[in-house]
């Protein structure tokens, strides 16, 4: 069974907004329970958003990674 460690304390304001949005979008932690389970929908739709902020190409985007 996974289990979750919740943390009290956020690195930056930008954490603290996507954990908000996690919770209250009420997610389910994998959308497929068969498939791959390296990484939750949360870390997915993290590194989207930091891509988008990023404003650079995938390419040096990943480089950065």
């Amino acid at each position: 069974m996974l289990q979750q460690n919740i943390l009290s304390k956020f690195n930056s304001k930008l954490e603290e907004e996507l954990n908000n949005l996690f919770h209250l979008s009420d997610l389910p932690l994998y959308f497929n329970k068969t498939g791959n389970k390296e990484f939750t929908n949360y870390q997915r739709i993290s590194i989207i958003i930091l891509f988008v902020r990023s404003k650079k190409s995938l390419r040096d985007f990943i480089l950065e990674f």
